[in-house]
């Protein structure tokens, strides 16, 4: 019965996030849309100050968004609502000092990065304007895996999803109305992350703080709670390289036009990841529970399910985009993006189907193992997934 209820509930929260999620996306790929249509270098420019962001908010972070799930549904699972609440509060003073400390080092440095990283001057105005959104993205992103240690699905749906991708667009055309044709996107994005920030604070006290308003709050095991998230910062880190170091490396050799080609790929091949991870939203808050009442049978039947339903999911996805690529590409950007070719046996190849078909290989792959982590998160294996990683640095460096 706890199975059936448990695959309910993940069931009923990968339905609103999937739901959500493909509005969203829809969503996304027309605020993309509206960007690279203004150019590649722009596109490309706009593309490289988000990887930097990406960065950025994983060093600041220190892994505590995960970390906070964990604890979370741990203490819920042994009512320790004292504990849960001194979580959360020591949680986001330290997200609050860490973003304020990286806004200003990315604020301050930009032209050095700009210069000596990417050779390009002019993306030091992105990074200045990006900088500001760094609050906003560690503190909503610690505030939204609150709610999700609360199985709060919807309230995700309605922030992250729905308010800040229709808030991005709709800032890019008043931003590009008013003028700001090459700054206006970044602009744009920074202004719908405030907002989601505002949000997510706002849901957090309502669902969550509120209902713990009678309780004392009780400061967890800084000492554990750091040690555990630490690690999950270095695995996100080497997660958050290996995903963006080509955004980083490809401007560095080439041009920021180049970038731009690279990242409307990027964008394609990402939808590979809707399904596995609504699948997987409510996933590690819901087996952290079991884990910690001992119910192994449950725990492993739940594991399987998933991990069954998302490869299924992929492999359709995957078929779908290895056999109308360029078609997709023609209707949704400009030629632009396939004009660069490769001859390979005797036959001329875009270079963009080419770096599409090797990444949808790479993400079928990807995120059919992608509940292995949360299962390691659940272990407190944390340290075991950054020997892997240093593990497969070691492997790509030799």
């Amino acid at each position: 019965m706890e199975y059936e209820d448990s695959l309910k509930k993940i069931v009923k929260g990968a339905g609103i996030i999937l739901g959500g999620t493909i509005f969203a996306r829809i969503l996304t790929f027309l605020y993309n849309i509206i960007i690279a249509r203004i150019g590649a270098e722009v596109y490309g420019l706009f593309s490289i100050s988000l990887a930097v962001l990406n960065v950025i908010v994983t060093l600041g972070i220190l892994g505590l968004e995960t970390g906070i799930v964990r604890y979370i549904s741990h203490y819920k699972g042994k009512q320790e609502l004292g504990l849960i609440k001194g979580a959360i509060k020591s949680t986001l003073k330290t997200g609050l000092l860490m973003s304020l400390i990286f806004t200003l080092l990315l604020f301050v440095f930009a032209d050095w990065i700009s210069i000596y990283f990417f050779n390009n001057i002019q993306l030091t105005p992105f990074l200045k304007i990006i900088a500001l959104a760094v609050p906003s993205t560690i503190l909503s992103a610690i505030l939204l895996r609150t709610l999700r240690s609360y199985l709060y699905a919807k309230y995700e749906t309605y922030i992250k999803l729905l308010f800040e991708s229709s808030a991005k667009i709709i800032f890019t055309l008043i931003f590009f109305a008013l003028g700001f044709k090459v700054l206006g996107a970044a602009m744009a994005y920074s202004a719908a992350l405030l907002g989601t920030l505002f949000f997510s604070a706002y849901y957090v006290q309502k669902k969550v703080l509120f209902k713990l308003r009678q309780i004392k709050p009780i400061n967890p095991p800084k000492k554990e709670l750091i040690f555990y998230s630490l690690p999950l910062m270095f695995n996100e880190i080497g997660i958050t390289s290996i995903l963006w170091i080509d955004t980083f490396m490809i401007p560095y050799f080439l041009d920021a036009r180049s970038a731009g080609i690279y990242n409307v790929i990027i964008l394609i091949v990402m939808m590979m990841s809707i399904v596995p991870h609504s699948l997987i939203y409510l996933f590690l808050p819901i087996l952290t529970e079991f884990h910690s009442q001992n119910k192994k049978e449950i725990f492993v039947s739940l594991y399987k399910t998933c991990t069954k339903w998302i490869f299924a999911a992929n492999i359709v996805i995957f078929a779908v985009f290895l056999l109308i690529p360029m078609e997709f590409i023609k209707v949704f950007f400009k030629e632009e993006y396939l004009k660069d070719s490769l001859v390979i046996f005797d036959t001329t190849f875009p270079i963009s189907i080419i770096i599409l078909c090797i990444l949808l290989i790479g993400f079928l792959i990807f995120n059919t193992l992608l509940s292995s982590k949360d299962i390691l998160i659940i272990f407190k294996k944390t340290k075991f997934m950054l020997s892997i990683l240093l593990l497969l640095f070691l492997q790509i460096s030799s």
